[in-house]
């Protein structure tokens, strides 16, 4: 999985590389949430649909014999098959599980990406707040310094999703929660942090309920 995170103006910010624009001056007349709207919701999980796969991979790896009792942490590797993470107990059953179902693995893909989508969305909420707080081209210029490593991050992680208790969570968006929370007790204003993350989450729930 791999998302563009170059930044060219302050709803730049893009994870659909055709809407990044060219100049970090020019008012942004595109949010995140809407750029998102127009990518294909095909290719995004409802809550429902990570729900019941959380349930349905639980049932699968107990049947395999797999103990489910602890945190299971799995991701994809650098040829986009999912395994579990090293270290984890029951590997090699647990990667083979995915290697001899590709829909298994093509669900967890999907479930993955939906959630880095809304890790980035969550993340660009104080990003975007920042950006509109700051006064010059030098100041918006650093509020990207800032926030390039955290976006950077998210990727990184998009493909780390842990199975515990019958619910799949993301690390990505774990991280960005944290991020997001941190900026706003650092000084964010919460009104204009929280009407952008409404925006945002609308739009991903609009766009999730449309590929149905």
């Amino acid at each position: 999985m791999s998302v563009n995170l170059s930044v060219d103006s302050a709803r730049g910010y893009s994870a659909f590389p055709q809407t990044n624009r060219t100049s970090k001056t020019t008012e942004p007349e595109e949010s995140f949430a809407d750029t998102l709207a127009r990518g294909s919701a095909a290719l995004l999980a409802t809550p429902q649909e990570k729900q019941d796969y959380a349930r349905d991979l639980t049932q699968r790896l107990q049947a395999a014999g797999i103990d489910t009792s602890n945190p299971i942490a799995l991701t994809t590797n650098s040829s986009g098959a999912v395994v579990a993470k090293d270290g984890t107990p029951d590997k090699e059953k647990i990667d083979a599980l995915f290697a001899n179902d590709y829909k298994l693995a093509n669900q967890y893909r999907k479930i993955a990406s939906t959630e880095l989508m809304q890790a980035l969305g969550t993340e660009y909420t104080p990003y975007a707040a920042d950006y509109q707080a700051a006064g010059s081209d030098a100041a918006r210029s650093a509020v990207w310094q800032r926030y390039q490593g955290t976006f950077s991050a998210l990727e990184a992680a998009g493909n780390d999703l842990t199975l515990s208790n019958g619910k799949l969570t993301s690390r990505a968006v774990e991280m960005a929660q944290s991020s997001a929370a941190a900026a706003t007790q650092n000084g964010l204003p919460a009104k204009l942090v929280a009407q952008i993350e409404r925006s945002n989450q609308e739009s991903l729930m609009a766009t999730v309920s449309g590929g149905k």
